[in-house]
């Protein structure tokens, strides 16, 4: 379950779902970079596309995105459409997180497949199809996106290069990452998931 810690009070929700076997993964949020840490502290194991949808990183205000790249066993799921984040953003997520715990996730909409120009009405909001493969609010804000997993593949090989570059490392990051981080973890913390150390590099 996504969530925004900074309004967690207590991490409750948090030590609930936990407790209960639930995933949370931090998303959608303005929490600060000391917010995120102590998330993590209190059980967060995943965050929601990093980058988007969170506090960005700065050299003095580090946000989520900078936690995100700090706590080495924290998951991180990532848009790897190109629109979202750039293929050079991609690189770098991917580069830095290693080969256990870059996630990549399409977020497409009921809109995937649809040709430009589709319009829809979703959650109330009316959204069109950018000639990129896009989803947009009429305000131009991204709505979300239509990427298949194949055309993620292709970008995350062809244009974002992480290295080693190859369809098999990168097929890693699709299928036994979010494998990992719903099935693995947890079941070794569920008494106490809140009392883990956090594991800085």
């Amino acid at each position: 379950m996504t969530l925004a810690p900074e309004h967690d009070e207590g991490f409750a929700l948090t030590h609930y779902l936990t407790g209960h076997g639930v995933v949370v993964s931090i998303g959608h949020s303005a929490a600060t970079y000391e917010q995120a840490v102590m998330a993590y502290a209190n059980g967060a194991r995943s965050m929601t596309h990093v980058y988007n949808g969170m506090s960005p990183f700065a050299h003095r205000a580090n946000g989520l995105v900078g936690a995100a790249y700090r706590i080495r066993t924290m998951y991180g799921e990532i848009i790897c459409d190109g629109c979202h984040s750039t293929p050079a953003a991609l690189n770098n997520y991917f580069m830095s997180k290693g080969p256990d715990y870059a996630i990549m996730i399409s977020d497409a909409l009921m809109a995937k497949g649809t040709p430009i120009g589709s319009e829809y009405i979703f959650g109330g909001n009316h959204i069109t199809i950018y000639p990129d493969g896009s989803a947009h609010l009429d305000n131009g804000t991204l709505a979300g996106s239509t990427l298949n997993i194949n055309k993620g593949l292709r970008i995350l090989v062809e244009e974002a290069t992480p290295e080693p570059c190859s369809a098999t490392f990168m097929i890693r990051r699709r299928r036994f990452s979010p494998m990992k981080a719903k099935s693995c973890f947890f079941p070794l913390c569920r008494s106490r998931p809140w009392a883990s150390p956090i594991p800085w590099a």
